[in-house]
């Protein structure tokens, strides 16, 4: 808008005055409409809420996704079993929860089943079934 003003006056298609007033005009929409846009519409609170994902295994699949996933939409935990050779430390962003095993009482208790999204996945297909049974059966 404001070049468009200002080539019209110089092509005197305009005058000054009226340049003045639609650059001035512009500059007000661009300040004062957003403003009460957002009291207008406000953001609902569901779109304030962080999604909570929850993340079983440690390994070379689900530390990136817990890296790639930390941010203000996404409040991640990573539950894994405790092993010796693997040291690799995640962000202070990641909740991290060491376990003996995947046993249904465990998990219950440390509120998996109560998060949006469970993603399973250990290297191990028979452990990623069962703890996806369970996630379902006592989502239902």
């Amino acid at each position: 808008m404001i070049a468009a003003a200002k080539i019209s006056e110089r092509l005197n298609a305009i005058s000054a005055e009226t340049s003045g007033i639609l650059i001035l005009s512009a500059v007000i929409t661009c300040v004062f409409v957003p403003i009460i846009f957002k009291k207008l519409f406000p953001v609902p609170d569901e779109f304030n809420r962080k999604i909570e994902v929850s993340l079983i295994g440690k390994n070379q699949l689900t530390i990136p996704i817990a890296q790639n996933l930390t941010s203000q939409l996404y409040d991640v935990t990573l539950y894994y079993r405790k092993d010796l050779s693997d040291r690799r430390q995640l962000s202070d962003d990641i909740t991290m929860i060491e376990i003996a095993d995947y046993e249904q009482d465990v998990l219950e208790r440390l509120g998996l089943f109560d998060r949006d999204i469970v993603v399973c996945a250990t290297n191990d297909d028979d452990i990623n079934r069962k703890v996806a049974k369970l996630a379902q059966n006592t989502s239902s």
